[in-house]
């Protein structure tokens, strides 16, 4: 892979969301930083999205950052004029980053971040999965501390797109 200062040379990546239920989607992204245990996808949507109260046209952008050793990952979303829609994060585990690919769980905790400092915790209920303790009180402890630290996640994720020049 051409590799410079981390920002690479326009290359597609697989992203492989696997719900707990078992169900798997995928979706062609752009790479826009890959390292060792970072990575950062740009992705066009080609339908219309929602998450929570915020609908998304379709050809909206999407800068998703993905971080192995953390138990979340996080969707900057851009409407087509490249205005921030918002911030949504997805609990997670499992995160793999590879040059190839991106596979991760979806917890089906969604925290969404208004560009006006507003947010909504999106619980949702996959599958028998959710009812195992651990998981439970795994996914509870999470959402806690991504409620605490979810501020400080944003502008330092801002910081690396503009350290970039992403946008």
């Amino acid at each position: 892979m051409n590799q410079t200062s981390g920002v690479i040379a326009i290359k597609p990546c697989i992203e492989r969301k696997q719900y707990l239920s078992g169900v798997e989607e995928r979706f062609v992204c752009e790479w826009v930083i890959w390292e060792k245990y970072f990575g950062i996808l740009k992705h066009i949507a080609e339908l219309e999205y929602s998450a929570g109260n915020l609908l998304m046209a379709p050809g909206f952008a999407s800068y998703r950052f993905y971080w192995p050793n953390r138990y979340y990952n996080l969707y900057k979303l851009y409407n087509d004029q490249g205005v921030l829609l918002g911030n949504l994060f997805n609990l997670a585990d499992s995160i793999a980053v590879s040059e190839g690919e991106i596979i991760w769980r979806d917890l089906n905790v969604d925290l969404l971040v208004l560009p006006n400092g507003e947010y909504i915790v999106v619980d949702g209920t996959d599958g028998p999965a959710w009812d195992e303790t651990w998981l439970h009180i795994f996914i509870e402890a999470n959402k806690q501390e991504l409620l605490r630290r979810y501020q400080e996640i944003i502008r330092e994720t801002d910081q690396m797109l503009f350290r970039y020049g992403v946008v």
